[in-house]
């Protein structure tokens, strides 16, 4: 796919509209939580939203429209990164149920400051869209 300047300019805009709205998004869902007491939604909010942002990146990066699925990024990055995304809203969630709440303090979650930088949201969604449409398109011997 040839991806001139328009695309890219395109991309741009597109790029921030999506962080404008994420940030509208989040600031309301932020005012919510603190009504309710409840922070577990904003870290399903922030999970889905990261990998949105991920997945919107990869767009810049796929270079055919055609399914090829890379079997080896899908399973070995982008499968791990999306469970450790989702495994502290998780644990949040089922600690507000009461099942593991003596779980749920930052001395137990090695990776409690890593959930909060985005960053395995944001690969698993780039590498997700990126392992479907990278595949080798020759077949090795």
């Amino acid at each position: 796919m040839n991806k001139g300047p328009i695309f890219k300019i395109l991309w741009l805009i597109g790029l921030i509209i999506l962080a404008y709205g994420t940030h509208q998004v989040l600031n309301d869902v932020e005012k919510q939580v603190h009504s309710a007491f409840n922070p577990t939604v904003i870290y399903w909010v922030k999970v889905t939203f990261d990998i949105l942002i991920g997945c919107y990146l990869s767009i810049f990066f796929v270079h055919s429209r055609n399914i090829k699925l890379n079997k080896q990024l899908l399973y070995l990055i982008s499968l791990p990164c999306l469970v450790l995304s989702f495994l502290f809203p998780i644990i949040s969630s089922l600690s507000t149920i009461n099942v593991i709440a003596h779980w749920l303090n930052k001395s137990n979650l090695p990776f409690y400051e890593l959930y909060f930088m985005n960053i395995f949201g944001i690969v698993g969604g780039l590498t997700f869209i990126l392992s479907i449409f990278s595949g080798n398109s020759k077949k090795r011997k």
